[in-house]
């Protein structure tokens, strides 16, 4: 069976799970089964990257929580490692939620 490739046949709690990381920048999802789980979204990865909107779903992290079992979708830039960076290169990575919301309102606009 292959994945759909329209991100509309995915369901939209999916979308919304994405949405919630990038407001908050982390979220835990109780499953018992993470990893089917995460194999859902990388579908979803799929089907968006099909799409040419790849962008939410590109910068997060899945990880496989064992106890308790759950999925963490995690902002890439909210990383140890990604944050490690920026300190050895003294910048701030993480862009506050207006600073955010208004690069995303540019860039949709077309004024980058």
């Amino acid at each position: 069976m292959s994945r759909p490739k329209n991100s509309a046949a995915y369901p939209p709690a999916m979308l919304a799970a994405l949405d919630k990381v990038h407001a908050e920048g982390s979220i835990i999802i109780p499953t018992n089964n993470p990893m089917a789980m995460r194999l859902h979204f990388q579908g979803l990865r799929g089907a968006l990257r099909n799409e040419n909107k790849a962008e939410i779903i590109d910068t997060v992290i899945f990880k496989i929580q064992k106890d308790p079992s759950a999925l963490l979708i995690v902002l890439r830039e909210n990383e140890a490692f990604v944050q490690d960076i920026a300190a050895a290169l003294g910048t701030n990575t993480q862009l506050s939620a207006i600073e955010d919301a208004e690069a995303s309102l540019n860039r949709i606009l077309g004024k980058l």
